[in-house]
């Protein structure tokens, strides 16, 4: 809704809405300027990864007897980080643009899959394997997919920088997503790199302020717990669809 709307709506003067600022548009503001600074943030990793993709696809190519599959595994890559930077991009053009989220049905177990895909390279790297335990048959969700996605995709790379393999093997972050009651939920159990960093000091330094921001406007619930062996269990939901699911957000 614009600025002259609201006025509209609430009867009242252009210089009213500029002495008297909503506390639901001071908390948008605050939100808008939390996700540009994250989504900013996260742009970096997909450049680097392009780029590091198409000089490996450049540097094969010279070669007398290049291996036209190892070419395409790196251009096709390349590509998948291009789609992540496309969503994230997105998501900044919205914000600019002061569109809320949708509110749509929307498959959390596929942007489940979609998160781990783009953070594929990245797990390759820190010699981290990610497994996906999805339930079959999980109720839609209602939001946004790209700002969705993006939450998911804030967290798996939070926990790929924390996650630490050891000399025998490489180490595993294992997502689940299944319902639970009137949502439906993704929870990622991490190693941590040592006990310490269970403390809520060293959680607290997480830069989950992306994920924390789209879970809140999209009415759901993100928790940091221990798993117990060392490691945190880091748990979002995201309330079900119903039949009215198609008007904004916020």
């Amino acid at each position: 809704m614009e600025l002259n709307e609201t006025i509209q709506n609430a009867g009242g003067s252009a210089a009213d809405a500029v002495v008297r600022p909503t506390a639901d548009r001071r908390a948008r503001f605050s939100l808008a300027g939390e996700l540009v600074a994250a989504v900013t943030h996260d742009l970096r990793q997909p450049l680097t990864a392009i780029e590091m993709n198409v000089s490996a696809a450049m540097h094969l190519l010279r070669r007398p007897e290049a291996s036209v599959d190892d070419v395409l595994a790196a251009l096709s890559d390349a590509l998948e980080q291009e789609h992540r930077m496309r969503d994230a991009i997105q998501m900044l053009h919205d914000l600019s643009a002061r569109r809320s989220p949708r509110r749509e049905p929307c498959d959390l177990a596929t942007l489940a899959r979609d998160a781990l895909t783009l953070v594929r390279s990245d797990a390759l790297a820190r010699h981290v394997v990610i497994v996906l335990d999805a339930d079959t048959g999980i109720h839609p969700v209602v939001g946004d997919e790209a700002f969705i996605r993006h939450a998911l995709l804030n967290l798996l790379l939070e926990g790929l920088a924390v996650a630490t393999p050891s000399q025998a093997q490489p180490a595993s972050i294992h997502v689940t997503a299944r319902d639970a009651g009137d949502a439906a939920e993704v929870a990622m159990t991490i190693p941590l790199v040592s006990a310490a960093a269970t403390s809520g000091h060293d959680l607290a330094e997480w830069d989950l302020t992306l994920a924390r921001s789209i879970v809140a406007i999209h009415g759901g619930t993100l928790v940091i717990g221990p798993d117990g062996v060392g490691g945190v269990v880091v748990t979002t939901t995201w309330p079900h669809a119903d039949a009215s699911t198609r008007t904004p957000i916020l």
